[in-house]
């Protein structure tokens, strides 16, 4: 598996601009109906190149900012495991940190997506120079190898994908308990969220309705 340490969103859905830390080993996401948890795991989802929820696509969170692209990147620990010899993104990946993103720009009148994986930590402006592109199949190849052939794609059962242990397919069961719980105001504690896709953090993420996302609580909602 490998640990997802920091998530960032440019012009996804009506957010803006916001960068969230991840390195902890537990994370709660609450708040009421509309508040945007699920468009928070499906930011996720469309950098992980996993289908978004239900009905909806990563076209309908970009088409909502109203700009002609988006970009979402990931910061991921590379570091070997204790006992193992082995980075989870092994050759040409070298670095003890490595960044994934997603570009996706409206091409006429349809939207594409295209990854990019960089070795070390790489700011946003500096993807598409230091990084390598990728096709979404030739992307969601390398985070299979990743996560050793864990199952990531549609229509995969989330416990049939984890295979017994973490895997990035724990997004598709995180949703699946929103959805059972009507997004309900009291949140969901992501306890195998958090070790599912190892990311976590330190106390709270706490989304306000009011006008569909709070930025300020987003970004600096943990103690």
């Amino acid at each position: 598996m490998f640990r997802l340490l920091e998530l960032e969103t440019v012009h996804w859905d009506f957010w803006r601009s916001f960068r969230l830390p991840l390195d902890a080993s537990i994370v709660t996401i609450s708040g009421p109906n509309g508040s945007g948890k699920t468009t928070l795991l499906d930011a996720l989802r469309t950098l992980l190149a996993l289908d978004c929820s239900k009905k909806r696509d990563y076209k309908r969170y970009v088409r909502r900012n109203g700009e002609d692209f988006c970009w979402l990147r990931g910061v991921i620990d590379n570091q070997r495991a204790p006992g193992s010899s082995r980075r989870p993104f092994g050759l040409p990946y070298t670095s003890d940190r490595i960044t994934l993103a997603c570009r996706i720009d409206k091409k006429g009148g349809d939207w594409t997506r295209k990854y990019w994986i960089a070795d070390g930590e790489v700011a946003l402006a500096d993807l598409e120079q230091q990084g390598e592109e990728f096709g979404v199949r030739d992307y969601q190849r390398i985070l299979h190898g990743a996560h050793r052939g864990d199952a990531v794609h549609q229509g995969a059962d989330a416990a049939d994908a984890l295979g017994e242990g973490p895997g990035i397919a724990r997004v598709a069961s995180a949703q699946d308990d929103l959805d059972a719980a009507h997004h309900g105001a009291g949140g969901i504690r992501a306890d195998d969220l958090a070790a599912g896709i190892g990311f976590g953090l330190d106390a709270q993420v706490t989304l306000d309705a009011g006008d569909g996302v709070d930025n300020d609580a987003l970004c600096c909602g943990h103690e």
